[in-house]
């Protein structure tokens, strides 16, 4: 029967289980290092115990991965692996003791705390970043859009949460999330809006439509991009905004408008021009209808949503001839207005339900 092992070699063992230990988990000092060393260098069987504590170590389920976090816990999970391992331990036979004196016992306590402190605040960190970015990735994500939609014969106006004021008009729709000034003030835009934007000079406020990108900081302008229209039109009553077009790279506006200008894109060829203009095209928000000068085809699309019909030019040639006058929605009804057009000669016109038809 073998004689017990003495308290100071199971302290001896423990110190070297503790080494080895510390040793796998990268966080050896070069004073243990050198202790080890001489220890595992003293004879064959402290060469064999060593090399059974490693395969011990490395068997042990995901105790690498745990020394980077918690140590003291990695310990006690090799220590237990170990006396259940089912192997005898080898016969450790004593190191060469160091004396200790307070000042190194007291040295190895700080070190270890230091050590531990470490760890822990890398941990906090760590963890700290990774919550927060998952946190707000997660907030982004569950933000919904929101949909406005202003139906034909029909304008709407709202509040954006920054205090953004927008008109929309007929067979108009914007969209926006509800994180809207959480990390940027971004709408999507079909149709035509009117914006008095909040100035915010930290956060550009930035509207996309199918074919164009606008960009402001605080500023009023009207934006029309009807996806059946052939053109796209931004224009500027106050402040400054930046254009470009849709196709181009995020970010990248090459058109800069200053009041009374406007930028006007033509789909189909994608030249985009900057013109002057002499009137606000903002009149539509109060019901205002410009013809000046425009085609009969487009004053038609426009009285379609407007008034909420469906009308067909039965003749090419009529559909370009230009008309002027000024008419408001709310006191004039449909029959008023394409009555005064016949009044020129140019048009005749018959309204059956909600279907028109314009011929010569």
């Amino acid at each position: 029967m073998k004689p017990n092992k003495t308290n100071e070699q199971l302290m001896q063992q423990d110190e070297i289980y503790e080494l080895v230990a510390t040793q796998l988990s990268d966080t050896l000092t070069a004073d243990e290092s050198r202790r080890l060393n001489e220890w595992i260098e003293a004879s064959e069987a402290n060469r064999e115990e060593y090399n059974r504590l490693v395969k011990v170590w490395n068997s042990t389920p995901d105790v690498s991965e745990l020394s980077q976090y918690d140590s003291k816990k990695a310990f006690a999970q090799f220590v237990n692996r170990i006396q259940t391992s089912g192997e005898k331990p080898t016969v450790v036979e004593p190191a060469v003791e160091q004396p200790k004196t307070k000042s190194t016992v007291k040295h190895r306590y700080v070190i270890s705390f230091m050590r531990y402190a470490a760890v822990v605040a890398v941990l906090v960190c760590a963890c700290s970043y990774l919550f927060y970015n998952i946190g707000q990735r997660n907030m982004e994500q569950a933000f919904a859009m929101i949909k406005v939609e202003a139906p034909q014969g029909s304008t709407t106006k709202m509040t954006l949460p920054d205090g953004t004021e927008v008109w929309l008009n007929a067979g108009s729709r914007m969209e926006y999330s509800q994180g809207f000034g959480v990390r940027d003030r971004r709408v999507k835009l079909s149709g035509e809006g009117y914006f008095e934007v909040h100035h915010n000079t930290a956060m550009p406020f930035i509207v996309n439509s199918s074919s164009l990108n606008v960009q402001v900081l605080g500023t009023k302008f009207d934006f029309r991009d009807y996806p059946t229209d052939e053109s796209a039109m931004v224009s500027l009553d106050e402040g400054s905004v930046a254009v470009g077009l849709r196709s181009s790279h995020d970010g990248d506006y090459q058109y800069r408008l200053s009041p009374d200008q406007r930028a006007v894109l033509e789909k189909g060829s994608g030249n985009l021009r900057i013109e002057n203009r002499t009137t606000t095209d903002r009149l539509w928000t109060d019901g205002t209808i410009m013809l000046n000068g425009r085609r009969l085809a487009d004053i038609c699309i426009d009285l379609e949503r407007s008034y909420g019909v469906k009308i067909c030019i039965e003749n090419r040639t009529l559909a370009q001839t230009r008309f002027y006058g000024v008419f408001h929605r709310k006191d004039q009804n449909l029959d008023h207005v394409l009555g005064t057009l016949a009044a020129t000669g140019h048009i005749r016109y018959v309204i059956s339900g909600n279907v028109v038809r314009i011929y010569k």
